[in-house]
């Protein structure tokens, strides 16, 4: 007897469900639903990289994403250049869908809630700026690293450095 109610039971909970879901489906498919021609929106940060990502909104990565943008017709693509740090926070505080570069952070646990690109989107050059009155080589640097105060993005080079994210800053 219990079993006969039970299937009684999941039987209407799956009309039900049938008839809530019809709806949903054909507005969907309908050609006279005006979401149906919309594109998808989507946000991307974009690090500044003076000559990659410059922060006037040109550079060859922008160019990249508005290419992105221009090929697929389904797909609108809103592109804000922001500090590199600001731009991967913006991906982890879902304000943006992806970003550029896709600079690693060491997250061994899987806890981001996004993945790095495995594949080199080019190469980035370090410039070493010093004092005028003070100047010194990038091999007085490596030769001892702790003797200086370098600027730079943290965990690309192998001593500390303190956090830098525009020459201004600097």
């Amino acid at each position: 007897m219990k079993s006969n109610q039970l299937k009684t039971i999941v039987g209407l909970c799956t009309s039900s469900l049938a008839i809530v879901q019809i709806p949903f489906v054909q507005a969907q498919i309908d050609p006279s639903n005006p979401k149906l021609n919309e594109p998808k929106q989507m946000v991307a940060h974009l690090g500044e990289l003076p000559g990659l990502i410059n922060a006037d909104g040109s550079g060859p990565f922008v160019e990249l994403v508005r290419y992105m943008d221009k090929v697929d017709p389904d797909t609108e693509i809103h592109i804000e250049v922001f500090p590199l740090h600001r731009a991967v926070h913006g991906v982890v505080n879902k304000q943006a869908d992806f970003a550029l570069p896709a600079i690693y952070v060491d997250d061994p646990e899987g806890k981001l809630p996004f993945r790095f690109s495995t594949k080199s989107f080019g190469l980035v050059a370090h410039v070493l700026y010093t004092n005028k009155a003070n100047r010194i080589t990038s091999e007085q640097l490596w030769s001892q690293p702790d003797k200086y105060y370098v600027e730079a993005v943290p965990s690309y080079i192998p001593f500390e450095v303190a956090r830098s994210n525009s020459i201004n800053a600097s």
